[in-house]
């Protein structure tokens, strides 16, 4: 797990695989949502973003999050994600 604080957080995978974004979940109010559960709740932003080619470019719903690389993630309070 990674614990988000609200607002703007620059996170990475905690292990040595890559996750797709699939299987990406959000726990916050006590209640463990899939990553689109908890953009329509309002608790995380829409997109998870990443640096490439010269510029910040969101994930696409087929993408993984890979070891070793930065993410961007928008948080409107405290919570977590959780991989796998």
């Amino acid at each position: 797990m990674v614990e988000l604080q609200k607002g703007w957080n620059l996170v990475g995978v905690p292990m040595n695989a890559s996750v797709p974004i699939s299987e990406v979940a959000v726990r916050a109010n006590h209640k463990r949502y899939t990553y689109p559960e908890a953009v329509k709740e309002g608790v995380v932003s829409a997109f998870l973003w990443t640096y490439r080619d010269g510029g910040w470019v969101h994930l696409e719903k087929n993408e993984s999050m890979n070891p070793g690389e930065a993410y961007m993630v928008e948080a409107a309070l405290k919570c977590r994600l959780e991989f796998g």
